[in-house]
């Protein structure tokens, strides 16, 4: 499984990681790709650590969307 994905939300894209912790978790990481120096986003704690990359990387696309709506307000029409 590729452990990076790009994907974008209404004119802002971002990288998406699942970084192994090595004790069979994978962190979420959620980077900001559209800028001229890239910038790490945080993500919650509540959504850091999954029991496997797709968990990890599903959480951080979700976390990418819920940066992009809270910026933009009602922008669901647009994704």
């Amino acid at each position: 499984m590729n452990l990076e994905q790009r994907v974008e939300f209404w004119e802002h894209a971002f990288i998406c990681r699942a970084l192994p912790e090595g004790d069979g978790r994978y962190a979420a990481e959620l980077e900001h790709a559209d800028e001229p120096v890239s910038r790490i986003e945080p993500v919650p704690d509540a959504l850091r650590l999954h029991g496997t990359p797709g968990e990890a990387l599903r959480h951080a696309k979700l976390h990418a969307m819920q940066w992009v709506h809270g910026r933009t307000g009602d922008a669901q029409g647009h994704f």
